[in-house]
């Protein structure tokens, strides 16, 4: 693993901490004032190019150490602005973090089908246009489209986000790099449709009727 990457990966991780400490004095759940505020920023930047909203690169730039630096750094700055301005949109009304660290990208996305079957096609059309993204620009665009789905989805659950930064980073040093971070990223999503047709099989063996 590069090493940039495991820095873009700790640097979120440590941001998201702090985003989302609680605030003292406060109802159970809810986050400093500084936390809810930036938090709000975060989600009026996504979309946006890292350096056109100062007022967050608190928690954009500053994430990062100053010994990252030049091209190295840049991408680290699009993975990070990139992958907080996301779980800002993801984390709107909810009381706890929706960074849950061992759950991947893929594995969310697939769960926001899982409770509705009818939104399956749909989804899967939208993870297909993020699995052939040829910009970063465009990737992030679906991956925004994919993260508000996840939210709204019912039961679906959060995801790894200091994991997802990191894999943002590799997305940008090749193809090659960046082929197999979106295969990992099928792996997970496309092992719905293999336990939804065991379920479906065993259901029909299963019926009487049949």
């Amino acid at each position: 693993m590069s090493s940039n990457a495991e820095t873009v990966r700790n640097s979120v991780n440590r941001m998201i901490m702090r985003l989302t400490m609680p605030g003292s004095g406060k109802r159970e759940g809810e986050f400093t004032a500084w936390g809810t505020a930036m938090l709000a920023r975060l989600r009026r930047a996504a979309g946006a190019p890292p350096g056109e909203n100062a007022d967050i690169w608190e928690v954009t730039v500053g994430a990062l150490p100053d010994e990252l630096t030049g091209r190295d750094r840049e991408r680290a700055e699009l993975a990070v602005h990139t992958a907080l301005t996301l779980f800002g949109i993801h984390q709107q009304g909810r009381s706890e973090s929706v960074s849950e660290a061992g759950i991947g990208f893929g594995k969310a996305i697939r769960s926001a089908v899982a409770p509705d079957l009818a939104n399956e096609a749909g989804v899967r059309r939208r993870f297909n246009a993020l699995a052939t993204a040829i910009e970063f620009t465009e990737l992030s665009n679906h991956a925004r489209g994919l993260i508000k789905l996840i939210r709204a989805a019912k039961g679906s659950s959060g995801f790894d986000y200091p994991r997802f930064a990191e894999e943002l980073y590799l997305c940008q040093l090749s193809s090659e790099v960046s082929n197999r971070v979106r295969m990992g990223w099928g792996r997970d999503f496309y092992a719905y449709a293999k336990d939804s047709s065991d379920e479906n099989e065993n259901s029909e063996e299963g019926n009487p009727n049949e």
